[in-house]
């Protein structure tokens, strides 16, 4: 049976799904869709199964093989050092299923693989008997529903990738063997460089490639740290809350998408956490909301690479979208310093969002923004703020290709319209050469006003319309200046 001709002749049939991306809704559909239709094989909600034969890791489900509705308990495993490792050819707690806890004595590392092809499901909650860092390899997908959380897992990895760097070696979620895992006692971590996409691996799962990371709908606290990749698959939080106090949150795939999401690191007593969104194009949109404010120091966002992308090891965007209801915010509380924000894009940047770093009411100095692209960006009628009531303003750094500063008639400045693309590039109405970066000499003054610093940068030409006008304001609360300059 082919079932990806049945699942998009399923998707032609309802009418409210006709115009959307069959990969990034294929995964919820073709569990519901097969499981209805009762094909061999196929995941059925409410199933916890431990992989047996000779792939099987030793792990138990109730003392047996699998469970399907109350609570699950899953003991066994195999054990290399302070490594524990786990197989399930099923993982989804959808149904009857009500809570699903995992045995881990004294490890501090546990690996949960599962092989299905369609992926793990989770909305239950998932709780370690001890806290240990927790590493799941489900290539086929993982999907977050509302109700799902983790208990005792303070480094949290959720992957689609088909191996993971333990020491010196590796582990495949479709191949290593319980011997060859016994062996894997080495030191696991949650970077990008430690995962990897075997394409024969996942020809043996009887995948094509990367299934996506779907988190939809709930609260989902974190002990610590999260860490989302989808390799070649995309990462979508849609009408998701995730909070973490202090703590880390970084998502990375293909395309990364949140919608009318809340992303917390906030911390009342300490410092601000850690926000990482990366991706080949990264989209946030809705009244989507990233906070890393703190008392002592607020900590940092970063949305499509890194400053002025020049970190090699993270992958950059080609398009970076900010809608205009967003709020992106680093802000220091009561005495504590701004944070940094950075929005970057290979290709083209449309910032609309606020984006805030600023000092503390009580004390502290504005923080670092800054909105580049390789290419050309395009500001909607928001001026990031980086201001400190009573310290130090910050800066905002501006760094396309090309600038230029013109009055308020500026092409495209604000954005009249713009779209985002099935392939994650943006459209612009109305269109022009996107060779060019404009802003508004206005936008400028309201940036020196609120008590922050401005830097124009760009790679070949910043360029000051002879109509455009910039008015100091000499009774700031703190100096402000305004650099202008090219890198080349």
């Amino acid at each position: 049976m082919n079932w990806r001709w049945l699942v998009r002749t399923i998707l032609k049939s309802v009418d409210p799904l006709v115009q959307l991306p069959w990969k990034r809704w294929a995964p919820s559909l073709l569990i519901s869709g097969l499981s209805f239709f009762g094909f061999g094989g196929a995941l059925q909600a409410g199933e916890i199964r431990a992989q047996r034969g000779a792939s099987s890791l030793g792990s138990l489900v109730n003392g047996g093989s699998a469970c399907l509705q109350g609570h699950c308990a899953i003991s066994g495993g195999t054990r290399s050092g302070s490594n524990l490792f786990h197989r399930f050819s099923h993982f989804d707690t959808r149904g009857s299923i009500t809570g699903v806890s995992l045995q881990n004595g004294s490890a501090s590392a546990v690996v949960l693989g599962v092989t299905n092809p369609l992926g793990m499901f989770l909305d239950k909650t998932l709780s370690l008997q001890n806290p240990a860092s927790l590493f799941v390899l489900s290539p086929g997908g993982v999907h977050l529903g509302g109700g799902a959380g983790f208990i005792n897992a303070p480094q949290l990895q959720l992957s689609t990738a088909t191996g993971l760097r333990v020491g010196p070696s590796w582990f495949d979620v479709a191949n290593t063997t319980a011997t060859t895992a016994a062996g894997l006692s080495g030191d696991l971590s949650t970077s990008a460089l430690d995962l990897t996409t075997d394409p024969g691996s996942l020809s043996q799962l009887n995948r094509d490639g990367n299934g996506d990371i779907v988190l939809q709908g709930g609260l989902l606290t974190i002990d610590q740290d999260l860490f989302l990749d989808s390799q070649a698959g995309d990462v979508v939080l849609d009408q998701v809350a995730l909070r973490s106090e202090g703590g880390t949150v970084r998502a990375q795939g293909q395309s990364v998408r949140l919608t009318d999401t809340q992303i917390d690191v906030s911390s009342s007593a300490a410092s601000g956490g850690a926000v990482d969104l990366f991706g080949g194009s990264v989209v946030v949109d809705g009244a989507t909301q990233i906070r890393a404010d703190g008392s002592n120091q607020a900590g940092a966002i970063r949305i499509g690479g890194d400053a002025k992308g020049a970190n090699p090891e993270i992958t950059t965007a080609s398009t970076t979208f900010l809608g205009d209801d967003v709020l992106i915010s680093a802000n220091g509380l009561d005495q504590g310093d701004g944070g940094r924000i950075i929005v970057w894009s290979d290709d083209n940047t449309a910032m609309l969002a606020r984006l805030e770093a600023q000092g503390g009411a009580n004390g502290g100095d504005g923080g670092f923004i800054e909105t580049s692209s390789a290419g050309v960006i395009r500001f909607g009628d928001v001026v990031p703020s980086v201001g400190a009531p009573k310290g130090t303003g910050g800066l905002w750094l501006i760094d396309p290709k090309q600038l230029i500063v013109c009055e308020n008639g500026c092409p495209l400045n604000p954005i009249q319209t713009v779209s985002v693309n099935p392939d994650g590039s943006l459209s612009y109405s109305p269109a022009d050469d996107q060779q060019t970066s404009y802003i508004a000499s206005t936008a400028i003054e309201s940036a020196l006003a609120s008590n922050g610093s401005v830097t124009l940068e760009a790679e070949t030409r910043v360029w000051v319309q002879s109509d455009a006008s910039i008015t100091p304001f000499l009774d700031s609360p703190s100096p402000a200046l305004l650099v202008l300059r090219t890198t080349s």
